[in-house]
Protein backbone atom coordinates (compact mmCIF):
# COMPACT_ATOMS: atom_id res chain seq x y z
CA UNK A 1 0.00 0.00 0.00
CA UNK A 2 0.92 3.71 -0.45
CA UNK A 3 0.96 6.13 2.61
CA UNK A 4 -2.66 7.26 1.64
CA UNK A 5 -3.84 4.05 1.72
CA UNK A 6 -1.97 2.84 4.24
CA UNK A 7 -3.57 5.68 6.49
CA UNK A 8 -7.27 4.78 5.42
CA UNK A 9 -6.35 1.17 6.49
CA UNK A 10 -5.24 2.78 10.09
CA UNK A 11 -8.59 5.01 10.61
CA UNK A 12 -11.07 3.95 9.10
CA UNK A 13 -10.96 -0.26 9.27
CA UNK A 14 -8.60 -0.22 12.09
CA UNK A 15 -9.97 2.24 14.57
CA UNK A 16 -6.10 3.68 14.79
CA UNK A 17 -5.13 7.13 14.44
CA UNK A 18 -3.11 7.68 11.13
CA UNK A 19 0.62 7.44 10.63
CA UNK A 20 2.02 10.50 12.52
CA UNK A 21 5.31 12.10 11.66
CA UNK A 22 6.20 13.08 15.04
CA UNK A 23 6.47 9.50 16.15
CA UNK A 24 9.88 7.84 15.57
CA UNK A 25 8.33 4.85 14.60
CA UNK A 26 5.63 6.08 12.70
CA UNK A 27 8.41 7.82 10.60
CA UNK A 28 10.30 5.41 10.03
CA UNK A 29 7.25 3.48 8.46
CA UNK A 30 6.40 6.63 6.17
CA UNK A 31 10.18 6.86 5.07
CA UNK A 32 10.17 2.87 3.89
CA UNK A 33 6.50 3.29 2.60
CA UNK A 34 7.93 6.35 0.24
CA UNK A 35 11.19 4.71 -0.39
CA UNK A 36 9.24 1.69 -2.25
CA UNK A 37 6.66 3.50 -3.95
CA UNK A 38 8.11 2.77 -7.78
CA UNK A 39 10.87 -0.10 -6.30
CA UNK A 40 8.49 -2.39 -4.58
CA UNK A 41 11.33 -5.26 -4.52
CA UNK A 42 14.22 -3.25 -3.15
CA UNK A 43 14.71 -5.15 -0.13
CA UNK A 44 16.68 -2.05 1.37
CA UNK A 45 13.05 -0.81 2.21
CA UNK A 46 11.03 -4.21 2.53
CA UNK A 47 9.37 -4.69 6.26
CA UNK A 48 12.16 -5.75 7.81
CA UNK A 49 13.87 -2.72 6.97
CA UNK A 50 11.67 -1.21 9.40
CA UNK A 51 12.94 -2.73 12.01
CA UNK A 52 16.68 -2.51 11.21
CA UNK A 53 16.17 1.33 11.46
CA UNK A 54 14.40 0.85 14.33
CA UNK A 55 17.41 -1.12 15.70
CA UNK A 56 19.78 1.54 14.30
CA UNK A 57 17.93 4.08 16.97
CA UNK A 58 17.59 1.89 19.70
CA UNK A 59 20.18 3.91 22.13
CA UNK A 60 18.91 7.07 21.28
CA UNK A 61 14.81 5.88 22.60
CA UNK A 62 16.60 4.37 25.39
CA UNK A 63 18.28 7.68 26.53
CA UNK A 64 15.14 9.63 26.17
CA UNK A 65 12.18 9.89 27.94
CA UNK A 66 8.91 11.58 27.07
CA UNK A 67 9.16 14.42 28.93
CA UNK A 68 5.83 15.71 30.22
CA UNK A 69 6.29 19.05 30.69
CA UNK A 70 7.77 20.30 27.74
CA UNK A 71 6.48 20.06 23.68
CA UNK A 72 7.82 21.58 21.19
CA UNK A 73 5.91 22.99 18.64
CA UNK A 74 6.96 22.33 15.33
CA UNK A 75 4.07 21.81 12.55
CA UNK A 76 3.33 18.33 12.26
CA UNK A 77 3.02 19.39 8.52
CA UNK A 78 6.28 20.45 7.99
CA UNK A 79 7.95 17.50 9.53
CA UNK A 80 5.97 15.15 7.32
CA UNK A 81 6.75 17.39 3.85
CA UNK A 82 10.62 17.07 5.42
CA UNK A 83 10.42 13.12 5.46
CA UNK A 84 8.65 12.79 2.35
CA UNK A 85 11.61 14.85 0.59
CA UNK A 86 13.98 13.26 2.07
CA UNK A 87 16.55 11.40 -0.55
CA UNK A 88 19.18 8.97 0.98
CA UNK A 89 18.98 6.87 4.23
CA UNK A 90 22.36 8.90 5.45
CA UNK A 91 20.05 12.15 5.16
CA UNK A 92 17.19 10.96 6.81
CA UNK A 93 19.25 9.57 9.95
CA UNK A 94 20.67 12.84 10.33
CA UNK A 95 17.28 14.31 10.10
CA UNK A 96 16.02 12.33 13.44
CA UNK A 97 18.94 12.98 14.79
CA UNK A 98 19.32 16.63 14.57
CA UNK A 99 15.30 16.57 15.05
CA UNK A 100 15.84 14.37 17.99
CA UNK A 101 13.41 16.90 20.51
CA UNK A 102 10.65 16.63 18.13
CA UNK A 103 10.14 12.95 18.01
CA UNK A 104 10.92 11.92 21.64
CA UNK A 105 8.12 14.57 22.76
CA UNK A 106 5.31 13.43 20.37
CA UNK A 107 2.85 12.78 22.92
CA UNK A 108 3.66 15.55 25.61
CA UNK A 109 0.76 17.62 25.14
CA UNK A 110 -1.61 14.75 24.95
CA UNK A 111 0.20 13.55 28.39
CA UNK A 112 -0.11 17.27 30.03
CA UNK A 113 -3.75 16.97 29.29
CA UNK A 114 -4.97 13.94 30.45
CA UNK A 115 -2.90 14.20 33.84
CA UNK A 116 -4.71 17.86 34.14
CA UNK A 117 -7.82 16.03 33.79
CA UNK A 118 -6.93 13.49 36.07
CA UNK A 119 -5.98 16.45 38.43
CA UNK A 120 -9.36 18.06 38.44
CA UNK A 121 -10.99 14.86 38.89
CA UNK A 122 -8.86 13.93 41.96
CA UNK A 123 -9.75 17.28 43.27
CA UNK A 124 -12.88 17.21 43.15
CA UNK A 125 -13.45 13.87 45.05
CA UNK A 126 -11.07 14.59 47.67
CA UNK A 127 -9.19 11.26 47.14
CA UNK A 128 -5.13 12.22 47.15
CA UNK A 129 -3.41 10.03 49.71
CA UNK A 130 0.01 11.46 50.17
CA UNK A 131 2.64 13.14 48.02
CA UNK A 132 3.71 10.31 46.39
CA UNK A 133 0.24 9.38 45.17
CA UNK A 134 -1.11 12.96 44.08
CA UNK A 135 -2.80 13.58 41.26
CA UNK A 136 -2.32 9.66 40.14
CA UNK A 137 -4.77 7.73 37.82
CA UNK A 138 -4.12 4.98 40.46
CA UNK A 139 -6.29 6.05 43.13
CA UNK A 140 -9.18 7.48 40.23
CA UNK A 141 -8.94 3.57 39.44
CA UNK A 142 -8.88 2.26 42.85
CA UNK A 143 -11.95 4.70 43.83
CA UNK A 144 -13.69 3.57 40.68
CA UNK A 145 -12.84 -0.44 41.39
CA UNK A 146 -11.72 -0.45 37.42
CA UNK A 147 -8.89 -2.62 36.56
CA UNK A 148 -5.39 -1.94 35.91
CA UNK A 149 -5.66 -1.77 32.04
CA UNK A 150 -5.55 2.06 31.97
CA UNK A 151 -3.05 2.20 34.50
CA UNK A 152 -1.06 0.55 32.08
CA UNK A 153 -1.96 2.20 28.92
CA UNK A 154 -0.66 5.39 30.79
CA UNK A 155 2.31 3.95 32.00
CA UNK A 156 3.13 2.83 28.12
CA UNK A 157 2.41 6.15 26.99
CA UNK A 158 4.36 7.92 29.29
CA UNK A 159 7.45 5.92 29.59
CA UNK A 160 7.53 4.31 26.45
CA UNK A 161 5.26 6.69 24.15
CA UNK A 162 2.52 4.02 22.70
CA UNK A 163 0.10 5.51 21.47
CA UNK A 164 -3.26 3.35 22.69
CA UNK A 165 -6.11 2.88 20.73
CA UNK A 166 -8.62 5.65 19.43
CA UNK A 167 -11.25 3.39 21.97
CA UNK A 168 -8.97 3.12 24.84
CA UNK A 169 -8.36 7.31 24.94
CA UNK A 170 -12.09 8.07 24.33
CA UNK A 171 -13.07 5.48 27.55
CA UNK A 172 -10.50 7.04 29.86
CA UNK A 173 -12.28 10.37 28.50
CA UNK A 174 -15.56 9.04 29.86
CA UNK A 175 -14.19 7.93 33.05
CA UNK A 176 -12.84 11.38 33.61
CA UNK A 177 -16.21 12.63 33.03
CA UNK A 178 -14.80 14.72 29.85
CA UNK A 179 -17.82 16.08 27.78
CA UNK A 180 -17.60 15.58 24.00
CA UNK A 181 -15.35 19.02 23.22
CA UNK A 182 -13.03 17.12 25.72
CA UNK A 183 -12.98 14.46 24.08
CA UNK A 184 -12.25 15.66 20.64
CA UNK A 185 -9.52 17.80 21.98
CA UNK A 186 -7.50 15.02 23.64
CA UNK A 187 -8.27 12.99 20.31
CA UNK A 188 -6.81 15.73 18.17
CA UNK A 189 -3.61 15.74 20.81
CA UNK A 190 -3.26 12.17 19.60
CA UNK A 191 -3.74 13.14 16.20
CA UNK A 192 -6.37 10.86 16.15
CA UNK A 193 -10.34 11.36 14.39
CA UNK A 194 -12.10 13.78 16.28
CA UNK A 195 -15.72 12.05 16.71
CA UNK A 196 -18.06 11.37 14.45
CA UNK A 197 -21.48 11.13 13.40
CA UNK A 198 -21.32 8.91 10.68
CA UNK A 199 -19.52 6.30 12.91
CA UNK A 200 -22.16 4.13 14.95
CA UNK A 201 -20.05 3.62 17.92
CA UNK A 202 -19.00 7.43 17.42
CA UNK A 203 -23.12 8.97 16.86
CA UNK A 204 -24.02 7.10 19.88
CA UNK A 205 -21.35 8.31 22.29
CA UNK A 206 -22.08 11.63 20.78
CA UNK A 207 -25.90 11.21 21.76
CA UNK A 208 -25.13 10.23 25.33
CA UNK A 209 -22.52 12.70 25.56
CA UNK A 210 -24.92 15.54 24.41
CA UNK A 211 -27.72 14.26 26.97
CA UNK A 212 -25.55 14.72 29.68
CA UNK A 213 -24.36 17.83 28.76
CA UNK A 214 -28.51 19.17 28.24
CA UNK A 215 -29.08 17.28 31.99
CA UNK A 216 -26.02 19.18 33.36
CA UNK A 217 -25.37 22.11 31.28
CA UNK A 218 -23.19 23.62 33.61
CA UNK A 219 -20.72 20.73 32.80
CA UNK A 220 -19.56 21.52 29.58
CA UNK A 221 -18.57 25.33 31.41
CA UNK A 222 -17.13 23.93 34.84
CA UNK A 223 -14.60 21.28 32.83
CA UNK A 224 -13.23 24.52 31.22
CA UNK A 225 -12.81 26.54 33.61
CA UNK A 226 -11.60 24.19 36.14
CA UNK A 227 -9.00 22.88 33.11
CA UNK A 228 -7.95 26.85 32.90
CA UNK A 229 -7.13 26.86 36.34
CA UNK A 230 -5.30 23.63 36.86
CA UNK A 231 -3.36 23.53 33.99
CA UNK A 232 0.24 24.49 34.31
CA UNK A 233 -0.03 24.42 30.13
Amino acid sequence: MNLEETNELLVKYGKYSELYAKDLHDAIIMYVINKRIGDWNNENYSFDSIDRWENKFEQILKNHKVDQKYYYSEKTMNVYNAIMNIDTDSDFEEYVLSNSEIFFTSYSALICFIDDFIKIRMTEQDVIADEDEKYSWHRIAKEKGLDSSFEIMLSRLKNDGILPKREQLILLGIHLNMVSKDINNMLRLANMKSLYARDMADSLLLYLLRNAEREDPDLLFNNAMKYIYSTDN
